[in-house]
């Protein structure tokens, strides 16, 4: 085992140690889905996260893609919906109309809109600040506006480009992901 793929590995077991759930990955397209486990986090703080990561939050543009980053979080999030199973896409529509609109997202990757999954009664902006999409809040890896109710947020899903180590890399990221996590809400405390 070379030194990089030890460290990724001790990452890993010290995130275990430290979290609910490893994350997995999943690679499809050149791009690499993990599942970062951050319970409460907020969208804004997410994407900063990603973005330190070398990545952002994931956007989605395929039935495809949306099945196997759906099976990644209900695997590491949980597969009843409701709190903490929910996590953060890097779909945005910061100035949604009351009412919820399925028009006007946008991907913060700059990518194109040509793909959704919402729930049949999403998007609706419950109280004027739904502006971040999330995944899984009814158990069934649909799209939800979310924003009001951070408490069903268990992390988020990061894209960055694959590498051809095997996963190593997404390994090692995701457990410095998790552990930098819990050491700001130790800090926050």
């Amino acid at each position: 085992m070379n030194r990089a793929n030890y460290i990724g590995f001790a990452l890993a077991i010290g995130m275990a140690s430290c979290v609910s759930a490893v994350a997995g990955s999943y690679t499809a397209g050149g791009e690499t889905y993990t599942v970062v486990v951050d319970p409460g986090i907020t969208w804004q703080d997410a994407m900063t996260l990603a973005q330190n990561a070398g990545g952002t939050l994931a956007s989605i543009h395929n039935s495809t893609d949306n099945a196997g980053v759906e099976n990644l979080v209900l695997q590491t999030l949980g597969l009843a919906g409701g709190a903490g199973t929910e996590a953060w896409l890097g779909g945005t529509y910061p100035n949604q109309p009351a009412t919820g609109s399925k028009t006007g997202w946008t991907w913060t990757d700059g990518s194109n809109w040509d793909y959704a999954n919402w729930n049949t009664a999403e998007p609706n902006n419950v109280n004027g600040v739904e502006f971040g999409l999330a995944l899984n809040r009814y158990g069934d890896g649909t799209w939800n506006d979310e924003g009001s109710w951070p408490g069903g947020i268990g992390g988020y899903v990061l894209e960055t480009r694959s590498v051809p180590d095997g996963g190593s890399s997404a390994a090692m990221l995701g457990g410095a992901l998790g552990l930098f996590g819990m050491i700001r809400r130790k800090l926050r405390n």
